[in-house]
């Protein structure tokens, strides 16, 4: 009898043990999913990558790295120049953002072409038409639509959306601490249009014409 209630006393034990370790497993496995998720749906935005290759040939820049938007500039250069691509990435309200710039290298190409109709330029954080004219800074939203619906009706405006460069640029000794509150509303408004991420920006270094 002692031997039978033994048993008895053994299984129960077993059970409960087994029953506990399940408990934990479950819950464990179930604290692993919920982080998983919570990582998943942490937004993270890219743009302008084209394609996932390209990722390991971004190169992160620093803004606290330059004093001034022309050594930004130098360094996107010297990056582009060594085959690698630059990127920028910075917090906004909905997340993080990664922006991979279209700057080419200006030693293998003394120039290179490009339609002043199929540019929008950003100069000072104020957006301006291909003539040079500023725009108020909501109207980017306007510009862009008109932009990327024209499929060449307008000279005035881009000839195919994939024709498309943003320049951004900013005047010698002009502060251009508001460099990543402008690349959020272009990604913003462009994202909010096509919702696409295939967007080229270009950082554009001034050159003054002497008088």
């Amino acid at each position: 009898m002692w031997i039978e209630g033994f048993c008895v006393m053994k299984k129960y034990i077993l059970v409960v043990l087994f029953l506990t370790i399940s408990f934990y497993s479950c819950h464990d496995e179930y604290q692993n999913e919920t982080i998983e998720e919570v990582v998943q749906n942490d937004v993270h935005q890219v743009f302008g990558k084209f394609h996932a290759s390209n990722e390991i040939r971004g190169v992160d820049l620093f803004l606290d790295q330059f004093d001034s938007f022309d050594q930004l500039i130098e360094r996107t250069e010297t990056i582009v120049c060594n085959d690698s691509l630059p990127k920028f990435t910075f917090k906004t309200d909905e997340g993080m953002k990664t922006v991979f710039f279209s700057n080419y290298c200006m030693e293998d190409f003394a120039c290179v072409l490009i339609y002043r109709r199929n540019i929008i330029h950003i100069l000072n954080d104020t957006i301006l038409k291909y003539t040079g004219d500023p725009c108020v800074r909501n109207s980017l939203e306007f510009t862009l639509r008109n932009h990327l619906y024209n499929f060449g009706k307008n000279p005035g405006w881009c000839d195919h959306p994939s024709s498309l460069v943003i320049y951004i640029s900013y005047d010698k000794n002009k502060s251009y601490e508001n460099f990543p509150e402008t690349l959020d509303l272009i990604t913003s408004t462009y994202k909010e249009i096509t919702s696409n991420s295939d967007l080229r920006i270009i950082l554009y270094q001034l050159v003054k014409k002497k008088l």
